[in-house]
């Protein structure tokens, strides 16, 4: 890794011991204090663009980064990705100043998954959770829609999901959306509001919560076995 960092500005820091490089590329484009915290962890064809100042990534001990991007445009802005977290071909896209995006321990990310944060403001995951191909999150709408009176009626809101929670493929979550921990997001579904109740199956576009459910595993039960009835 310290071969592919020696073409950088001084003003860029990067903070990598025993963390690993396979073909990554770690681009400044302008800016000072921005710093990169990435200790043990593991970057595969990975690309990471500052544009702005004092803007900082940590990415925890034991993940695995393979293909993913990372572009911050803005000042002030926070990116922090937790513990043996593993991502495929995520892209996270950060504009403005004073923005956080947080994904917790023990994320795995399956491809192509994409998180838009702007405006200032927040788009957090807890713990445990997964997200399948093709997940989308945006806190901003990037644009503005106005009244006909001129004012704005889109703002940018946070998004913020629990621990243990599964997005199905290509969910799409937009802005003030919340989800409760142990929660289920089916396939296509469409995420406009919040979802405060925990152990919710919730599906559609507009996304609805329908049902209850009795949480979920990464393992598969076969045969209809109870989780309690296995090791």
């Amino acid at each position: 890794m310290d071969e592919v960092l020696s073409v950088l500005a001084p003003s860029y820091q990067m903070a990598t011991e025993s963390a690993v490089s396979r073909g990554g590329k770690f681009k400044k484009v302008w800016g000072r204090g921005n710093v990169v915290s990435a200790f043990g962890s593991t970057f595969t064809r990975c690309q990471i663009t500052f544009g702005g100042e004092n803007n900082r990534i940590e990415i925890g001990e034991g993940a695995n980064m393979v293909e993913c991007k990372i572009h911050v445009m803005g000042s002030n802005n926070v990116i922090r990705i937790g513990k043996k977290a593993s991502a495929y071909g995520l892209s996270i896209w950060v504009s403005d100043n004073g923005n956080e995006v947080s994904i917790g321990d023990n994320f795995y990310g399956s491809g192509s998954m994409g998180i838009n944060c702007s405006e200032g403001t927040k788009v957090s995951f807890g713990n445990d959770c997964l997200a399948s191909r093709g997940v989308m999150c945006m806190s901003s709408d990037s644009h503005s829609i106005l009244s006909p009176w001129g004012k704005r009626v889109n703002p940018a809101k946070d998004i913020v999901i629990a621990d243990h929670v599964w997005i199905g493929y290509g969910v799409t979550i937009l802005k003030g959306v919340r989800i409760a921990k142990n929660c289920v997001v089916g396939a296509s579904s469409v995420l406009t509001k919040a979802f405060d109740d925990e152990n919710t199956l919730i599906v559609g576009n507009p996304a609805k919560a329908k049902k209850k459910i009795g949480g979920w595993r990464v393992k598969k039960i076969v045969g209809g076995i109870s989780p309690l009835e296995m090791d």
